[in-house]
């Protein structure tokens, strides 16, 4: 595989779409740059919390504004966005816990047409985990209690996704 050092996981390679090559540019990213980029990451010790607060605000500001009503549409967009930018700015600060959280609950999301109240508890419950995460500084997901947290959001997910397709 290019560009991996030892003891790191495997590379997905994504083929970026014609707006992202007009960008960035095309072409092969050489090894060594690669190994610096996540050599980066790897050392990062900078603090999670300022990167993720806007999307904490704007998550409780959507949880606000849901009015009660199944919702389709702007107010599912209102949470995925944020959810969305959780979990991919969570792996980067080594908090894994809060990406795979935030992961289970995106997915849930894309599988259903509509926002209901069941829905939104699911959400707000993920808003204060990652809170709880962050302040408690659970961020690999190595203890037991964190995995049996990930397992039972993971459930909580697929119970309502059944639900909602019976």
């Amino acid at each position: 595989m290019v560009g991996q050092s030892s003891g790191s996981k495997d590379v997905r390679f994504i083929k970026a779409n014609k707006e992202l090559q007009y960008r960035v540019g095309t072409g092969k990213i050489d090894d060594e740059t690669l190994i610096k980029a996540q050599d980066v990451l790897n050392k990062n010790t900078t603090d999670f919390y300022p990167v993720a607060k806007p999307d904490l605000e704007k998550l409780e500001s959507a949880l606000d504004e849901y009015n009660g009503d199944e919702c389709d549409g702007g107010i599912k967009e209102k949470f995925t966005k944020p959810i969305m930018n959780l979990k991919a700015n969570a792996g980067n600060f080594k908090y894994s816990i809060v990406s795979d959280l935030a992961g289970t609950v995106l997915t849930m999301l894309d599988n259903i047409s509509s926002v209901d109240k069941k829905a939104v508890k699911i959400i707000k419950v993920l808003h204060q985990t990652i809170l709880l995460a962050i302040y408690k500084e659970m961020k690999d997901g190595s203890e037991a209690a964190e995995k049996d947290l990930v397992t039972a959001f993971q459930e909580m997910c697929k119970s309502y996704r059944r639900e909602r397709s019976s």
